[in-house]
């Protein structure tokens, strides 16, 4: 097998891929509600000297990660078509998912937990294969 990769379509989705995850987990969204979900607060964020900077700047890192993989994966797939490029970066989401499923088995996380990670990860999955659906040659 070949691998291909498209490195600068790759890039750019992990940076559009940070779209989703700042509207849906801002306060005036879902966020609050998030927060709740998971125990936490602002304020027992910031008592715990969690550093929001440095937690964007780690899931910026992952984000390219995830942007250059699905490019990664899209091309030696082999997509020829817009179509191509969303349909094989949704069926990575379900991965994200179903890994957010055994969460919620495992951790015995809410289902409104879930529905808020399974709508940020289908989104973000969509944003990348937008993106890389835009570059397929």
């Amino acid at each position: 097998m070949n691998f291909d990769i498209n490195w600068v379509a790759g890039l750019v989705a992990g940076v559009a891929a940070m779209i989703p995850g700042a509207i849906i987990y801002s306060p005036k969204v879902l966020g609050v509600q998030w927060m709740k979900e998971i125990g936490t607060s602002p304020a027992k964020m910031k008592a715990s000297g969690a550093n929001p900077g440095v937690a964007v700047a780690k899931m910026f890192v992952i984000s390219l990660a995830n942007g250059l993989v699905a490019s990664l994966v899209v091309w030696t797939a082999g997509a020829s078509t817009f179509s191509d490029a969303l349909l094989l970066s949704l069926v990575l989401g379900w991965f994200w998912v179903s890994a957010s499923a055994m969460l919620v088995f495992f951790e015995n996380r809410s289902s409104t937990w879930f529905g808020i990670s399974a709508l940020s990860h289908i989104l973000t999955a969509a944003v990348i294969g937008v993106v890389l659906g835009l570059f397929v040659r």
